[in-house]
């Protein structure tokens, strides 16, 4: 019987999203779900092990970023290894109708902003689309004035505290999944091994 999981990121951000992953799929509480982030090697012993990390622009596929993320790392250890692609933000933006509660937006709005580029993983620049794009629909005063950048930022000074808001208080991995292939791949992966260690 599996009754904690170790969450590996490269990120709070992440941790977050993982975290929902793990409570949404698998049912575990939050106190079951023991994160750690890159570089800290201490306390892995034998559990599901998720790593959730970005694709982003730091490679061109998924394998060559594990190869770079685990160099030195003992990846036998791990059961189930994710990637978003292209980026964490694709994954937010795939849940349309949780995205759109958060915002205070129609959800066909938000998906009319991405449907150009097919899907949200297929658009190279996720985060900024996101706060170019997508944020500033919102009539939500709070949520622009922190997420949208200023003169010389990338993104605003609140965007981490609104986005970790967003994935543990909205968003739903489930329904994302439907205009996600990378997020589809990680929801089965997951359900598979947490199966695996039920046995």
């Amino acid at each position: 019987m599996i009754d904690y999981a170790y969450l590996l990121t490269d990120g709070d951000v992440n941790r977050v999203a993982g975290t929902r992953l793990l409570k949404k799929l698998c049912g575990l509480e939050s106190n079951a779900i023991r994160p750690i982030v890159r570089g800290d090697r201490k306390g892995l012993r034998t559990s599901i092990r998720e790593l959730l990390n970005n694709l982003e622009q730091e490679a061109q596929c998924a394998p060559s970023l594990l190869e770079k993320w685990l160099k030195g790392y003992p990846a036998e250890g791990l059961r189930c290894i994710r990637i978003a692609v292209r980026a964490i933000e694709s994954w937010v933006m795939a849940d349309t109708e949780g995205l759109g509660k958060f915002l205070g937006v129609d959800p066909k709005r938000i998906e009319k902003e991405w449907r150009n580029s097919g899907k949200p993983d297929f658009i190279d620049f996720p985060k900024d689309f996101l706060v170019q794009r997508v944020i500033p629909l919102s009539p939500k005063n709070e949520i622009r004035n922190s997420m949208i950048p200023g003169e010389n930022e990338r993104v605003g000074k609140g965007y981490n505290n609104q986005l970790r808001r967003f994935l543990s208080e909205f968003w739903d991995p489930v329904k994302g999944a439907k205009n996600s292939l990378s997020l589809e791949s990680a929801l089965k992966r997951i359900r598979k091994a947490f199966m695996e260690g039920k046995k």
